[in-house]
């Protein structure tokens, strides 16, 4: 770990800060993306980031595609960009893997958060080394996926105030030997403020 570079602590090692809200079992089937699956799940001020699936194949080829989206909850009160450092938030991912190729994807997730300071300040990356926050890949389900990070509350402190972040959401898939495979989705999401 640099000096410049400041992890996210977590609750312990068993619980690593995040909740599951949801491993893709029971989603709703959308009709034709996985936009729909957010409709009714947020409130409406809530911005929803789109991002880039990328697999070995080109885009929505049917033999493995996906999707990829993003957003920001703080304690409900709009904007959800600028967040109080004493509140905890959450970063929901939705992400989806569909095609003919799709039951054949066994192995898991790996989901991480990256805040990079615009300017001054120190670079903030969640979960910490060795302690990934991993979902396990449903084959059999319907490819849909959404999980949900909590930051605690203090993670990034009053010290940091006044100092934009960027926020990015990485999703990469890991074969089952534990290898990466060449699936991985990336969402820019906003620049966040701490008060």
């Amino acid at each position: 770990m640099s000096d410049n570079e400041l992890v996210f602590e977590v609750e312990n090692d068993e619980n690593v800060s995040v909740s599951n809200v949801n491993n893709g079992d029971s989603l709703p089937e959308p009709a034709n993306s996985l936009e729909s699956t957010m409709d009714g799940i947020l409130p409406p001020w809530v911005q929803r980031y789109p991002g880039v699936f990328q697999t070995p194949f080109p885009p929505k080829s049917p033999h493995l595609y996906g999707h990829i989206e993003a957003s920001v909850l703080d304690s409900g009160v709009a904007p959800n960009t600028v967040i109080k450092v004493g509140d905890d938030w959450y970063v929901d991912i939705y992400w989806s893997l569909k095609g003919t190729l799709m039951p054949l994807i066994y192995g898991k997730w790996c989901i991480r958060l990256h805040l990079e300071s615009m300017g001054r300040g120190k670079e903030f990356n969640y979960p910490r080394k060795g302690r990934e926050i991993y979902v396990r890949a449903n084959p059999c389900g319907n490819g849909y996926y959404r999980y949900r990070v909590k930051v605690p509350a203090g993670t990034v402190t009053a010290k940091h105030h006044g100092i934009p972040y960027k926020l990015v959401v990485s999703v990469t898939f890991y074969d089952y030997c534990g290898e990466p495979g060449r699936i991985t989705g990336v969402v820019e999401g906003p620049i966040l403020y701490f008060s």
